[in-house]
């Protein structure tokens, strides 16, 4: 399947790398026990606010809001358990 291209697509996809990149350059130097410590009253960890960047604001939008396919990311609607973000995928 060939991919458009567009002004529009690149300049999107260069700020998207850049925010990404933003956010993992704060937590590339964090220990395992502080990736995973909650850090807000609501037990938020920073690889939870990593899962729901992915998750609920870059898939949704891209693939539910922008390209209309369903919104079936997990089975039976529920959240997976475990985190989706690892310490080396941070480094990635």
């Amino acid at each position: 399947m060939k991919t458009e291209t567009s002004p529009e697509r690149d300049l999107l996809l260069d700020h998207l790398s850049g925010q990404r990149r933003h956010i993992l350059d704060q937590l590339v130097d964090l220990s395992e026990d502080q990736l995973r410590r909650p850090v807000l009253p609501s037990g938020w960890t920073c690889l939870g606010l990593v899962r729901h960047l992915t998750v609920s604001d870059e898939r949704y939008w891209f693939e539910v809001v922008m390209a209309g396919q369903p919104l079936d990311f997990w089975p039976e609607g529920r959240m997976p358990t475990g985190t989706l973000v690892t310490r080396s995928r941070l480094k990635g």
